[in-house]
């Protein structure tokens, strides 16, 4: 009989797993999810599941590990000897399925625009008066909450906690903020939210611009360590242009500047930071290092250092390092001096250091009468940023003239992406480039012209496209024209939604012009029970991050980025490409499990652990304690119209109730906390008043209300044309599957996606100090591996809303290499 292991799940991913074996001393074996066929080994395979496998067939892995292509579902070791009546459980489904806790889906998707309703034209002059073949009216709205809800309140918030290394400078408070309230203290939604909310909707559902969007944002992005070459440099300035005059850089102790009185973060060239200095060039990397320095009549170190003096030893080269070796030391020597010396016995002088630094404590000073260090130079400290606490730099800059510099050109491009770069900063480094100030460069390959600035060796350089290029392109794709989707700034030329929402011109001069909408919406009004509004710690809260383009772009048919040449983005599918695209329109699943269980408040204080178990969300200055509303609370609302016409009425009806039924699952988003599954609420219609205004006004007796039943026709009328006009631009068939209808019903739909998917951004396996190789891509070392890396890959394609919900595609953890 076979000598089977048992090993328990722990970890999985698209391609292989870790099962951890109690029979092997906890260690773990490496299993293939699919056999050679492409075929599932063991169906339906998840987090905890126990696996068989054959002793046999071990294969050693990482050292101490080990890896098995064969195996089969096993029971619980400890569950074996229960009764073998025990029924077994049925195989669950799609709806049933028992989440895989290392496979998820992000909590926002997208929605590809199609063709307008109409295209942009000219505004229509509707409010001077009434129209008779036009709709105007009101529509009372009923808003129930289906989880919790929270409108953070224009009073003053609540200082919470005071948290530890709290100063006047650097606050670090956890703040509590209320929910927003009238100042009779009734809870309500102000009518802005409301209109924002059902705007959004409208926009997706008529394909009209993106009214919400900075069109002229140009990401910032690290250049690595991997890039070549970074030169030392001091801006100049010729004429009204400024040039880049490189410079030489050695390193200086952190201590030395305490000593010699230079002051912090200058990052120009002057008295305050002029030195003198010697340095020795000992290192086979880096910058040589400042052994002696003199500022203003200081002088450091202030103590002379030790010196061995009057011995002999033999100089050894180490893989391009070159020492002096006497006694059991090493002593350092520059490589000059190493390859003119090598494999002899030579007379020399040393000194130590005066840091300290583990790889590097001794270096000669002198060699066979001839000195090692180089003659005394003046140069200029640039303060190094240390960071947070806990920094492991130890080191600052020292920029000199070279015997003969070079210059180089700058263009006012590479001039702008600096101050994009440094927008945002909190640090000292000059928000714009001035004149002396000492910054690290990048140069094209002829070496002519400065291709990118920064202040410190690994800047940011900025993306060549802005936002605004990928919107004009995602226009020119569906209709040809590259206006479609920009944000309406000309009367002449206004989309769908801003004919009936009105806008505001991004440059408000006199030479642009607004124009006012025709839908006003009133504030909310809580109409059931006062809830209790019990505080709540959400999980950290941060807005979009569309920098982050292997989600916010895509390439030819729904490619990912191809990676980085010397770590410039390639420009396939990044900022940087003509052939990325625009998926469309952001939208953030509604959280099924949240749905189901909205009174489960540990969904939003705390956050899932590796195996699934809730841990509480600590109070940081970085997050809030929010006082939501519950789920099941009732708001009512008003929505007043003027002057629409049937398609116009049939697009703001699918736009508050998505054409749905009584029992239809169609929910929009309103508040804080999306991302964490709050804010879903469904909107139905309470009543609908439609009036005749020629009717209303030639009689003080007649309301001019059209009946029931004719309002009732009216409506109906409107939804069947707007769904019509939209369906024949979009080249017939039915309404509902248009791609953009087809989509947003799908993503606002709360019963996707699957109740077996948890909707969060991160594999759960990852520490916190692991969240950027997740985003950013990298590698890991973990604890308790011998020699194994676990590589996160986190550039993957990001599912459509069609794979999401009809094949349950998830993303999910790289792989084990």
């Amino acid at each position: 009989m076979a000598d089977i292991i048992v090993g328990k799940i722990h970890s999985l991913n698209a391609k292989f797993g870790l099962a951890r074996c109690e029979q092997l001393g906890n260690k773990d074996i490496r299993f293939p999810i699919k056999d050679a066929n492409g075929n599932l080994i063991v169906p339906e395979l998840k987090m905890g599941m126990f696996l068989g496998f054959e002793r046999a067939h071990l294969e050693p892995w990482l050292g101490n590990c080990f890896k098995a292509a064969t195996y089969q579902a096993e029971k619980d070791p400890e569950k074996k000897n229960e009764s073998s009546n025990t029924s077994e459980p049925e195989t669950p489904g799609r709806d049933t399925e028992v989440p895989n806790r290392d496979m998820f889906t992000y909590p926002y998707n997208f929605v590809h625009p199609a063709n307008p309703l109409h295209e942009k034209k000219p505004v229509c002059g509707l409010h001077d008066r009434f129209y008779a073949n036009r709709h105007s009216g009101e529509i009372v709205c009923v808003l129930t909450t289906k989880t919790p809800v929270f409108i953070p309140s224009s009073q003053e918030w609540k200082k919470a906690v005071t948290l530890e290394g709290h100063t006047k400078e650097k606050p670090k408070i956890h703040w509590e903020k209320p929910f927003y309230t009238l100042p009779d203290d009734t809870f309500a939604i102000p009518g802005s939210s409301l209109r924002g909310m059902i705007r959004s909707v409208a926009e997706t559902a008529s394909n009209s611009c993106f009214s919400v969007f900075d069109d002229n944002s140009r990401f910032a992005y690290r250049l690595t360590k991997r890039l070549p070459f970074r030169r030392p440099g001091r801006i100049v300035k010729v004429g009204e242009s400024l040039k880049i005059s490189q410079m030489g850089i050695v390193k200086i102790s952190m201590d030395a500047l305490s000593v010699l009185g230079i002051p912090n973060h200058v990052s120009v060239s002057c008295d305050d930071n002029k030195i003198k200095f010697m340095c020795v060039d000992c290192f086979r990397r880096g910058e040589p290092e400042v052994i002696w320095a003199k500022h203003d009549g200081k002088e450091w170190p202030n103590i002379s250092p030790k010196e061995i003096t009057g011995t002999k030893g033999k100089v050894v080269d180490r893989s391009g390092r070159y020492f002096i070796e006497k006694d059991g030391m090493s002593y350092r020597l520059p490589k000059p001096m190493g390859q003119k010396y090598r494999n002899t016995t030579v007379s020399f002088k040393a000194k130590k250091f005066p840091r300290f630094s583990r790889g590097a404590q001794w270096y000669v000073s002198e060699i066979s009468g001839e000195p090692t260090i180089g003659r005394m130079k003046t140069g200029w400290v640039k303060w190094a940023d240390v960071g947070k606490e806990g920094t492991t730099k130890k080191t600052h800059q020292v920029f000199f003239e070279e015997t003969r510099p070079r210059t180089f050109e700058t263009s006012d491009t590479v001039i702008e992406n600096y101050k994009i770069a440094q927008e945002g900063k909190d640090n000292k480094n000059p928000k714009k480039l001035e004149e002396n100030q000492l910054v690290f460069f990048t140069c094209d390959n002829e070496e002519k012209f400065v291709t990118s600035i920064g202040p410190v060796r690994m800047h940011k350089d900025v993306y060549r496209y802005s936002t605004g290029h990928f919107l004009k392109q995602l226009g020119k794709d569906v209709t040809g024209d590259e206006d479609t989707f920009t944000p309406c700034d000309d009367p002449d030329r206004v989309c769908p939604v801003c004919q009936l929402f009105g806008f505001i011109p991004e440059q408000k001069d006199k030479s642009e012009q607004g124009i006012a909408g025709r839908i006003f919406i009133s504030t909310a009004k809580l109409i059931s029970a006062v809830p209790e509004s019990v505080p709540v710690p959400l999980r950290i809260l941060g807005g979009p991050k569309p920098k982050y383009y292997p989600f916010y772009l895509t390439g030819e048919k729904g490619k990912i980025h191809q990676g980085f040449d010397n770590d410039r983005p390639n420009g396939r599918y990044s900022w940087e490409s003509d052939l990325a695209r625009m998926p469309g329109r952001k939208f953030y699943w509604h959280h099924p499990n949240f749905v189901n269980q909205p009174e489960n408040k540990d969904y939003l204080s705390h956050h899932p652990g590796e195996n699934g178990e809730k841990i509480e969300e600590p109070r940081t200055d970085q997050n809030i304690t929010a006082r939501a509303l519950p789920a099941a609370c009732e708001f009512r609302f008003a929505v007043r119209f003027e002057n629409l016409s049937s398609e116009e009425l049939g697009l703001l009806l699918f736009a508050i109730d998505f054409n749905d039924k009584a029992d239809g699952n169609h929910c929009h988003h309103v508040g804080m906390g999306k991302s964490l599954g709050m804010g879903t609420v469904m909107l139905r219609i309470d009543a609908v008043k439609l009036t005749d205004r020629k009717e209303r006004y030639s009689s003080l007796q007649k309301s001019g209300e059209l009946e029931r039943d004719e309002t009732l026709k009216c409506l109906e009328r409107a939804r069947e044309e707007f769904a019509n006009t939209m369906s024949a631009k979009n080249g017939g068939g039915s309404f509902e599957e248009i791609p953009n209808i087809r989509d947003m019903l799908r993503i606002t739909d709360i019963t996707n996606p699957s109740e077996s998917s948890d909707v969060r951004y991160r594999p759960l396996n990852l520490r916190p100090d692991e969240n950027y190789a997740w985003f950013g891509g990298g590698t890991v070392r973990r604890d308790g591996w011998s020699r194994g890396r676990k590589y996160i890959r986190p550039h993957q394609k990001l599912p459509s809303v069609a794979e999401v919900v009809e094949n349950n595609v998830r993303v999910g953890q790289g792989e084990w290499d």
